[in-house]
């Protein structure tokens, strides 16, 4: 009996652009295509997203508040991020890792500090199925 093996879908040149487009910040989140790949404007279907390891609360949502807050929850409360910065973003079978800094600095303050992330998407079916950061170690994982 043979192995049975799971089927990946290729990551395409569109998803590409919109898990890019994710990163121009500080309104990408508010972008269709963007919320599109998140399932959140899609009418009739509300994506539920759960948080399986890291600093978030744990649970899940009926809410884009968690894709946004994979990037927010990377610097600390009291601080502002001012310009996202995507490095490197490449493509391989169903993931795409982006490579990149976060410039941020304290809340009225005026010297800004770069801090690095790595997010790994996972696509399938032309949306997001999972997200993980490294530098705050977050998953965010669609419900089935």
């Amino acid at each position: 009996m043979g192995l049975l093996r799971k089927r990946h879908e290729e990551v395409t040149e569109h998803h590409v652009e919109l898990v890019r487009d994710a990163y121009e910040w500080p309104y990408a989140w508010e972008m269709r295509p963007v919320r599109e790949l998140f399932e959140f404007a899609v009418p009739g279907h509300e994506a539920v997203w759960c948080v399986t390891r890291g600093i978030l609360p744990s649970g899940c949502r009926e809410t884009d508040d968690l894709a946004r807050e994979l990037i927010v929850r990377s610097v600390p409360v009291r601080w502002e991020i001012t310009r996202l910065d995507v490095h490197k973003l490449t493509a391989s079978r169903d993931r795409i890792v982006v490579v990149g800094t976060i410039s941020c600095r304290p809340k009225g303050g005026s010297e800004t500090t770069k801090m690095p992330f790595l997010h790994v998407w996972h696509i399938r079916d032309s949306r997001a199925t999972r997200v993980v950061s490294q530098l705050n170690s977050v998953e965010l994982r669609r419900a089935a």
